[in-house]
């Protein structure tokens, strides 16, 4: 065992070093944001700027902001589908899943056969708990990309709930 003295030290200079890495981090992200703010003044239909910019207000926890940004996104470059994406995932994260699914749909139509966006959909359909869609995109998805494992594994998991709530609702009954 350490000398208690020493083991305090190493303590401190680990929560030193937290404390060091934890203050670099802030500052690059301030430097990011204000990078991109900077752009979008020189720049406003920079449409890469303002999908970055929504990031770093995601990163910060700022959803609304993120939420603001990307909808601008979105108006410059509509048919480019980060923004949508990016977008619809913070409205899943924020259980506003009737909106999401009507962008991940609009993404759909941008890059159709894309298995990334039909297990998306899936995936909030899911969370909706409409078993009957979430397996039905899951099927499209694993037609669009036969060897991913991933989407068929999801598959079976939801399959499985679908069944459990079948039963569990036929035996309540």
């Amino acid at each position: 065992a350490l000398p208690t003295v020493l083991h305090q030290h190493m303590v401190f200079d680990n929560i030193s070093i937290i404390s060091h890495k934890r203050r670099f981090v802030k500052m690059i992200l301030k430097k990011r944001w204000n990078f991109f703010q900077k752009t979008i003044k020189l720049e406003p239909n920079y449409y890469s700027a303002w999908v970055c910019r929504a990031i770093a207000y995601c990163d910060d926890k700022k959803n609304s902001e993120a939420i603001m940004l990307l909808k601008q996104a979105i108006e410059i470059e509509p048919e480019k589908s980060n923004a949508y994406v990016l977008l619809a995932n913070i409205l899943v994260d924020e259980k506003r899943y009737e909106e999401a699914l009507l962008l991940y749909k609009t993404v759909s139509q941008i890059i159709p056969n894309n298995p990334r966006i039909t297990t998306f959909i899936a995936n909030t359909y899911a969370l909706m708990n409409d078993y009957t869609q979430a397996l039905k995109h899951y099927k499209k998805a694993m037609k669009q990309s036969p060897k991913d494992n991933e989407i068929k594994l999801i598959y079976i998991e939801t399959l499985n709930k679908y069944i459990n709530d079948k039963l569990k609702g036929k035996y309540e009954n």
